[in-house]
C-alpha cells in the first residue's frame, strides 16, 4: 500500500517540499523521498487557488432579432447564430462562461458589444448562446458569469 504524505518545512526561511510514499513491510515503513513531486503538486494547486477568475451574478437578456445586421461597439456586424454577449465594462474579447441558475445548463461567449442598458441586467446574449441555456421562451433569467480577469500592465 502507497500513501502519498505532503510535507512542508520551514527552515531557515526556505520551503522544502517533500512527497513520501510509504510501503509497509511487516513491523517498519519504508520511505522513499521524492521533493520534486511535493514541488510540482503544490505549484499546481498554487496556480488553481491563485487564479484571477471574477464571479457575477443577475438577470441576462438575449438581444432581439431587429439588431441582425447592425453593427456591435466592436465593430463586428451582430448575428444571432454567433455565440457571442454584451457585457456594460468587459474588454472586447473576453472569453464568458455564463451559467443558467435556474437549470445548471452553461455556455461559453465572447463579448463584442455594449449593454445590456436595463437595470437589474448583467448579460446579453445571442439567441444561439440564450438556446443553449435553454432561456429563450422565459425571456430574462438568473445567471452567474464567470471569466479570468486581464493583469494590468502596471
Amino acid at each position: 500500500m502507497c500513501l502519498a504524505v505532503l510535507d512542508l518545512i520551514f527552515k531557515n526561511s526556505r520551503i522544502r517540499f517533500k512527497c513520501f510514499p510509504q510501503k509497509r513491510n511487516a513491523n517498519n515503513i519504508e520511505r522513499m523521498k521524492y521533493p520534486i513531486y511535493g514541488l510540482l503538486i503544490t505549484l499546481v494547486l498554487l496556480s488553481l487557488g491563485c487564479s484571477r477568475k471574477i464571479v457575477e451574478t443577475g438577470n441576462a437578456s438575449f438581444y432581439a432579432d431587429k439588431f441582425v445586421g447592425r453593427k456591435t461597439a466592436s465593430g463586428e456586424v451582430f448575428g444571432q447564430n454567433k455565440l457571442t454577449a454584451a457585457h456594460k465594462t468587459l474588454p472586447f474579447g473576453t472569453k464568458v462562461k455564463v451559467t443558467n441558475l435556474t437549470n445548471g445548463r452553461k455556455v461559453a461567449v465572447w463579448i463584442n458589444d455594449r449593454g445590456p442598458f436595463v437595470d437589474g441586467r448583467i448579460i446579453d446574449l445571442s439567441k444561439k448562446a440564450a438556446t443553449k441555456i435553454n432561456m429563450v421562451r422565459s425571456g430574462v433569467v438568473q445567471v452567474s458569469i464567470k471569466y479570468k480577469k486581464k493583469r494590468s500592465n502596471q
